[in-house]
């Protein structure tokens, strides 16, 4: 679900575009969850540490649910997003990077 405060004063194009942002990381998650279940063999390739473990894929995919909740992000829910974000680079052990993460909430 999207957050409406703040929302509604922003132009329509501001709105659609942050609409399909928040579906394109459900569908994303969606993907990421999958891939644990329909890749195959994905438990020998994790007992070889080629592939993340399951339950870090499937935190990672809920924390990104998460955040697409949230957007657009209100002041309350800045403290939330930053978590959600810190939670993805520790259960994906990635980092992503400052400039990316502003110019997309």
């Amino acid at each position: 679900m999207i957050n409406l405060v703040g929302y509604i004063h922003l132009p329509p194009e501001k709105q659609e575009e942050l609409r399909s942002r928040a579906k394109h990381l459900r569908i994303l998650s969606a993907r990421l969850r999958a891939t644990v279940l329909t890749l195959r063999y994905y438990r020998l390739f994790e007992w070889l540490r080629l592939v993340l473990p399951r339950d870090r894929i499937v935190k990672a995919s809920g924390s990104i649910m998460g955040l697409s909740n949230i957007i657009p992000p209100n002041n309350s829910d800045i403290e939330l997003a930053i978590g959600f974000r810190k939670e993805i680079e520790d259960y994906l052990d990635i980092k992503i990077p400052e400039k990316a993460s502003k110019s997309n909430m």
